[in-house]
């Protein structure tokens, strides 16, 4: 029996000594040697109670990369002060400390650090109890309560003006008391000149909140800088701010218009049918799905989906001749203005002071001019909704000029003066339009008298002096003219923006 149990022992002896010899004869690769070294000295650092200080070149890639803790931080009987929970914590990496001196290290902090946990996130968490934060300075850990960081916003230092005013005194009365006034009017103005970087600077004053010591910002508008000295938590609130600021700011519109001159045919004096525009046209490829808002006798507005320009002005071809006056287009960024004008600035004598020498007896004179736009002019605020929707406000206005300009003479007819007193013709409107990503908006019903000059001659005998008279005829025609305006955005992707 006992040679038995023998026998067996020194079979199992043999097969356990066959299964530890065997080793593989494959010669590891130098990535595989390079590999199980690293894993080798990990496991080294590990059983210590800290890791090797990083050098100041890998100081930067230490804070982006996982770095455990390597033990449990905990406090079992409440909150512990800050100090004690920072010496134990770092002295576990071998860092050194430093704080500022408006830094509380008898302030009062939870703890809940397991071993696994991110050093550098650890700290972070630890900080932000008491609105702390820390810099990495070679082994030096510094605690700071106020940081200061510069923000870039690059918008140009100017103030914006804008207002309109459609209307007036209908019955010429002024405002002396118990005369009777008639007025229709419509004004949109903003309170004040809208200075973009007074509403930055009084926003930021309402993040920074009431007044601390050490807690400032300066704004360098010129150059579209702002550093902020403030805790922690502030500056995310900065950050957030002004990261909004920028996502709504920068979103561009373009918008493409074409004003358009139609000199209405015998059969359209009373202007273009717009009603019957669109049915027809909706026939086509033009305005399937389009929207009608028609208002007799004062002004149209017809928006199409996937408007086609050129199909419009062979439309508008069935009313009159047709011609394009202008086709601007121009990029506005979300909550900016532009304005398109088509037409001639005239210019006239609008006042005139004069200065008597009783000494010298002269007289000397002071002449101010102004100017008058005699045309077409469109002024557009753009505000984006979302990536398909934009709000325009619009004001179209149509002048013209009664020349020639009247001159009346002050103060007699030896040392009097004249001023000009023009007349002009005005028809004016002002509208909001909520427009899709490539519709298109028409504003029509701009109607007026105009006097068409043409001219008939005969070649070569035409261009004799005196008697090419005789060969050339000259004609006036009062036609009836209609101007058509066509606006269409496109909101700029974020992507091509």
């Amino acid at each position: 029996m006992k040679s038995f149990l023998g026998l067996l022992l020194a079979v199992f002896l043999f097969a356990s000594g066959c299964a530890t010899t065997q080793v593989s004869t494959e010669r590891p690769t130098q990535a595989q040697a390079k590999e199980e070294e690293r894993l080798r000295s990990y496991e080294q650092m590990s059983k210590k109670e800290g890791y090797i200080i990083p050098s100041k070149k890998e100081e930067g890639l230490q804070r982006s990369v996982y770095l455990p803790v390597g033990a449990q931080l905990q406090n079992k009987y409440g909150k512990v002060p800050l100090e004690k929970v920072l010496k134990e914590l770092l002295g576990l990496k071998g860092y050194k400390l430093e704080t500022s001196k408006d830094v509380d290290l008898k302030a009062l902090v939870e703890v809940d650090i397991q071993p696994d946990d991110d050093f550098f996130k650890s700290l972070s968490k630890i900080l932000s109890q008491v609105d702390y934060s820390f810099e990495l300075q070679d082994d030096v850990i510094v605690v700071k309560y106020l940081i200061t960081k510069k923000y870039h916003l690059p918008v140009p230092h100017v103030t914006q003006d804008f207002s309109t005013a459609i209307g007036g005194n209908l019955l010429g009365s002024g405002e002396t008391k118990g005369m009777m006034r008639g007025e229709v009017q419509v004004i949109n103005k903003f309170k004040e000149p809208m200075d973009f970087w007074k509403m930055i600077e009084d926003n930021l004053k309402k993040i920074l909140g009431p007044e601390q010591a050490g807690v400032f910002m300066l704004i360098d508008r010129p150059l579209g800088i702002i550093t902020v000295t403030a805790p922690n938590s502030t500056h995310e609130k900065v950050e957030t701010y002004l990261k909004n600021i920028k996502k709504e700011l920068f979103r561009q519109v373009i918008i493409e218009a074409k004003i358009i001159e139609v000199i209405l045919n015998k059969s359209s004096q009373m202007g273009i049918d717009w009603s019957n525009l669109a049915k027809t046209t909706l026939t086509g490829r033009i305005g399937q799905g389009g929207i009608l808002y028609f208002k007799r006798n004062i002004i149209d507005q017809v928006t199409f989906n996937a408007l086609d320009f050129n199909l419009i002005l062979g439309a508008l071809a069935n009313y009159g001749e047709t011609r394009v006056l202008s086709s601007p287009r121009v990029t506005l960024m979300n909550g900016q203005t532009a304005t398109l004008t088509v037409g001639e600035n005239i210019r006239f004598i609008d006042k005139v002071e004069t200065t008597a020498n009783t000494q010298t007896q002269t007289v000397s004179y002071s002449v101010s001019t102004s100017s008058i736009l005699s045309g077409v002019g469109v002024a557009v605020l753009a505000n984006i909704l979302n990536q398909e929707e934009v709000v325009l406000y619009i004001v179209p206005i149509t002048s013209e000029l009664r020349e020639p300009i009247e001159y009346m003479t002050f103060g007699g007819t030896q040392t009097g003066s004249q001023v000009g007193l023009p007349r002009v013709k005005l028809k004016e409107m002002s509208t909001f339009a909520r427009l899709r990503q490539g519709e298109a908006l028409l504003i029509g019903g701009l109607i007026d008298k105009n006097q068409l000059k043409s001219e008939t001659k005969v070649p070569i005998l035409s261009s004799i002096p005196l008697l090419g008279n005789l060969f050339r005829y000259e004609s006036t025609q009062d036609v009836n003219r209609e101007l058509v305006i066509m606006l269409k955005p496109k909101i700029i992707d974020y992507s091509e923006n």
